[in-house]
């Protein structure tokens, strides 16, 4: 991945400046501001679904989000407010 390393865990607040996917299962994947394409947890369907839509919701409305972003290069959690 692109960017900046960034400590296990460490919490980023970002932009999403634009998302990629293709059709193959559990392949999303997210620009943060400053930080690069962080890919979303592959860990499972639903979870995958769900930080999707967060982080286009995100990217719709230019709104910033809390993403832990970990050595995985996956991003395992998102907030938006």
């Amino acid at each position: 991945t692109a960017g900046t390393a960034t400590p296990a865990g460490s919490w980023q607040t970002k932009q999403v400046l634009a998302l990629y996917t293709t059709q193959t299962g559990r392949s999303g994947w997210v620009y943060l501001d400053g930080v690069g394409w962080r890919g979303l947890a592959t860990a499972n369907d639903s979870a995958h679904d769900a930080l999707g839509m967060l982080a286009a919701a995100a990217r719709a409305a230019g709104s910033s989000v809390q993403a832990r972003d970990e050595t995985d290069g996956q991003l395992h959690e998102i907030y938006l407010w």
